[in-house]
């Protein structure tokens, strides 16, 4: 599965996973702040981290608040969350575009 578009809100090259896990349903990301977002899919990186997938369709754009929570992921802060009943790392997130 690729996710290679680049986006005005991506400043990051684009790049690929290759035989990447992806979860497809919204799951629930938490920080240690206690603040919470959700995401729309998941995918599996190889160090065993999860990277949280926000899909925005049109002219859509991330809530300041799903901004800021991405920002802190991105940071070095990773987010915590449940997959399949075990918990999981997410420690960088994706914007999605489609059309």
């Amino acid at each position: 599965m690729r996710f290679d578009q680049r986006t005005e809100e991506d400043e990051r090259e684009p790049h690929e996973f290759v035989d990447v896990q992806f979860e497809s349903s919204q799951t629930r990301a938490t920080l240690p702040d206690g603040s919470q977002r959700y995401y729309d899919g998941l995918a599996l990186k190889s160090d065993g981290t999860w990277e949280g997938i926000e899909v925005k369709s049109g002219n859509a754009s991330r809530s300041g608040s799903q901004r800021a929570f991405d920002d802190a992921v991105g940071s070095g802060v990773p987010a915590t969350a449940m997959l399949e009943g075990k918990p999981i790392q997410i420690t960088s997130t994706y914007l999605q575009r489609v059309y």
